[in-house]
């Protein structure tokens, strides 16, 4: 029998990276001071495969500073979030790789009354996430036409095969 005891320092990056991934945003940048190989496994791109970024969590600067370093980054899921069109001109911008984008119940911006996105940022995150095959929106109008357009045309184009896209939208929500 072993009598050595087992540290959570002790444990490979390997490991604490898979222990990272299931911790919300927040909590992974509060671990990140605690040592420096947590400040490695914390920033390191290649454990950001997912990411959920749920209520008034991590503020908007802190979300997008992540989304900038995570190059790896397949699916994010935004959850009741205030600043979802800030979120989403960010990851337009940084989150290339992007294979699901799950959007429920949020609000463009800080105090705004009805919960609504801006399509052009939907479309935006459409036209430069090539990998993009599932697009989920729920709890929120998006503002504009164009997501419809946009969707139909990338299925036209073939740059959305029809085996492997999930794209729920409600009509209900586009004005």
């Amino acid at each position: 029998m072993c009598s050595r005891k087992l540290e959570i320092v002790s444990l490979p990056d390997e490991i604490l990276g898979r222990i990272f991934q299931k911790l919300p945003v927040e909590e992974r940048g509060l671990l990140a001071p605690v040592s420096r190989q947590f400040q490695r496994v914390a920033e390191d791109p290649y454990y950001w495969l997912y990411m959920t970024v749920a209520g008034c969590k991590g503020s908007t600067q802190q979300v997008c500073r992540v989304l900038r370093r995570a190059s790896f980054l397949r699916r994010l899921e935004i959850q009741d979030r205030s600043d979802a069109n800030d979120l989403l001109a960010c990851v337009a911008k940084h989150a290339r790789n992007l294979n699901s984008l799950t959007m429920l119940r949020c609000r463009g911006y800080p105090g705004q009354k009805r919960p609504s996105l801006k399509a052009e940022l939907v479309c935006r995150v459409l036209r430069r996430c090539g990998r993009l095959r599932r697009l989920v929106s729920e709890g929120h109008k998006l503002l504009g036409r164009n997501v419809l357009q946009e969707v139909l045309s990338r299925a036209l184009s073939g740059a959305l095969k029809s085996g492997n896209v999930q794209c729920a939208v409600r009509v209900s929500d586009l004005l």
